[in-house]
């Protein structure tokens, strides 16, 4: 009717730890720290502003115990029934996302510590209870079980998303192919598919160009900052599989000389 409705001021702890929260997302440094603080005293188990308590932290370790902190936080907020019935579509319930941010975050600051097996059964089972993915975990996941050399359980989730065809999980699909039967036709096509969707993630994991100070913080399919974000995370699992970013180089010179084969045909015919 053109009229904005009025905003129903927050009235219990928790909506107003929340609103606490949104304000501390919205500013920097130490006033962030102190609403979050302010929100785990009016509700302590405020997920979301435990995790803005382990942002802020430049600790690994403190880090880690307010991500702890903050799954715990979720779990109590939830109750039981959530993870009894609605396993398979938790995103969708929006009073699982502050429990679902926190073990995604969780996992992160595991990895970062060293924490590698640990952090991986937390990114497992944010997927298996959203099998959506709407936080993008695969594309975390799926390079960190191709640097442990857990090559099963990559494939196994690289097989749960068929369509997929991101530059991240086409060129992990095209490592585990190559790891597993060498340089075939069957690594050979995988790749082709990889190069297909984006023809510059080659470039920078073979070292042909430098990758940029800073990662784009967005991008879109086919594009460089795609490839840059995708080598970024890929680049340890290729340069840890044996001949695997020389495959590579060949690969890419061979592409490329097919591609001047075919221009030099082509201006013959047009002659």
């Amino acid at each position: 009717v053109g009229k904005i409705p009025p905003h129903r001021a927050a009235q219990t702890p928790e909506e107003r730890a929340q609103e606490l929260v949104y304000r501390a997302l919205e500013v920097e440094g130490r006033l962030r720290v102190k609403l979050a603080r302010e929100a785990l005293r009016l509700w302590p188990d405020c997920a979301d502003a435990w995790v803005v308590r382990a942002e802020e932290m430049p600790d690994p370790g403190r880090q880690v115990e307010f991500y702890r902190q903050a799954v715990a936080a979720g779990e109590r907020a939830l109750g039981p029934k959530p993870f009894a019935e609605d396993v398979g579509h938790f995103w969708g319930i929006l009073q699982t996302r502050p429990y679902m941010r926190a073990r995604n975050g969780l996992a992160g600051a595991l990895w970062a510590t060293g924490q590698s097996d640990e952090a991986i059964t937390h990114w497992q089972d944010l997927l298996r209870l959203n099998p959506g993915d709407n936080q993008g975990v695969r594309d975390i996941l799926v390079p960190r079980l191709i640097e442990l050399r857990r090559d099963e359980e990559a494939e196994a989730v690289l097989t749960g998303y068929p369509e997929d065809r991101s530059a991240m999980l086409s060129y992990s699909r095209a490592l585990v192919e190559y790891r597993r039967s060498g340089d075939g036709d069957a690594a050979q096509a995988t790749l082709e598919i990889a190069v297909r969707g984006n023809p510059h993630v080659i470039k920078y994991l073979t070292g042909g160009t430098a990758m940029p100070q800073f990662l784009p913080a967005s991008y879109r399919l086919g594009s460089e900052d795609e490839a840059q974000l995708a080598a970024a995370a890929l680049a340890p699992a290729w340069q840890a599989s044996e001949n695997a970013v020389e495959w590579l180089r060949r690969s890419r010179r061979l592409r490329k000389k097919g591609i001047e084969e075919t221009r030099r045909r082509v201006k013959r015919r047009r002659r």
